[in-house]
């Protein structure tokens, strides 16, 4: 299942390895520290800004969007070197989340970390799952990356609107404003990227992984990736030299238009797909799993994807 994909396996560049919270140390620190209440009333301070804990800053930028300046909102991972996947939790980061109002994870596999280190706290804040949240099936073949898909989005934030408010309810008017105004720019975002694909109706492409599926979609663009790539990486394989072949070969033939990679893995599989992009002509769209250095708005950051296809099948 793509939850448990660790991206193109043996042929990725190796991430630095992720430093190991010995539990009695995080017991420790929490029994020291103490930790937010797990029930929801509002907080006794309600001058002072809610403090939300996201576990990648493309969730932050979603409730930052919702919360504005009434939220004090933390990102545990920012670096697009880290992989969500296989990240281990500080004491820093325990502590971070033992003293959330509210903490935001994106869930199916994909931060189980965050949801591991949630449970071992002695009284964790109020959690929510963008996953379990999303409504979306979650059986086989699977994409946990549920921060490209638009509608997922808008409910998410509209559920942190309704627990920030909870939280707050003197400021619950202006968190449900910032919401309504954050999904109209959604709303914008679904009808921009249908109308692209409507221009390119048919268009085909093939993505090194799945990251950017549910965007895909929304364009209407069919993802023609071989199945035994999509496998390989899948079960976090090495990739045949017959699947990497096949799908190599869609590009050179000019049967895919486009070639998404995610610029935050490297290594020979997705080098060699770039080349034979470039070399064919088609367009090289380039996706990640936290926003770039620069942006710090979630729409922007699809708005930029969603254009970098138009300029492709346009150019």
């Amino acid at each position: 299942m793509y939850a448990r994909r660790r991206s193109l396996a043996a042929h990725r560049t190796p991430l630095p390895a992720a430093p190991v919270v010995i539990a009695g140390v995080a017991v420790a620190l929490l029994a020291l520290t103490g930790c937010a209440s797990s029930d929801k009333a509002p907080v006794a301070d309600s001058t002072k800004a809610l403090k939300v804990v996201t576990s990648t800053n493309v969730w932050a930028s979603v409730v930052s969007a919702v919360g504005g300046d009434k939220v004090n909102v933390s990102a545990v991972l920012s670096d697009p070197s880290a992989d969500p996947h296989s990240f281990e939790a500080t004491p820093a980061v325990v502590l971070d989340l033992s003293k959330a109002d509210l903490i935001l994870v994106n869930g199916g596999g994909y931060d189980d970390w965050a949801l591991t280190t949630i449970a071992s706290l002695p009284a964790a804040p109020p959690v929510l799952n963008a996953v379990d949240l999303s409504g979306l099936d979650t059986g086989e073949g699977f994409n946990e990356h549920v921060f490209y898909d638009l509608d997922s989005v808008e409910l998410i934030a509209n559920k942190v609107a309704a627990e920030l408010s909870a939280l707050a309810p003197a400021d619950g008017p202006t968190f449900t404003a910032n919401a309504t105004a954050f999904t109209a720019g959604l709303t914008a975002l679904k009808t921009r990227a249908a109308a692209v694909g409507a221009d390119h109706p048919g268009t085909k492409a093939i993505a090194t992984e799945p990251v950017a599926g549910y965007l895909l979609a929304d364009i209407g663009l069919q993802d023609v990736t071989p199945a035994g790539f999509s496998q390989a990486v899948e079960a976090d394989a090495e990739v045949s030299v017959k699947d990497l072949a096949d799908t190599k070969n869609l590009l050179s033939t000019k049967s895919a238009a486009l070639l998404f990679n995610n610029i935050q893995t490297s290594g020979p599989v997705t080098d060699e797909l770039v080349a034979a992009a470039k070399a064919a002509g088609a367009g090289v769209i380039g996706v990640t799993e936290t926003l770039p250095a620069g942006i710090t708005g979630y729409t922007v950051w699809i708005a930029g994807t969603v254009d970098a296809v138009s300029a492709a099948l346009n150019a």
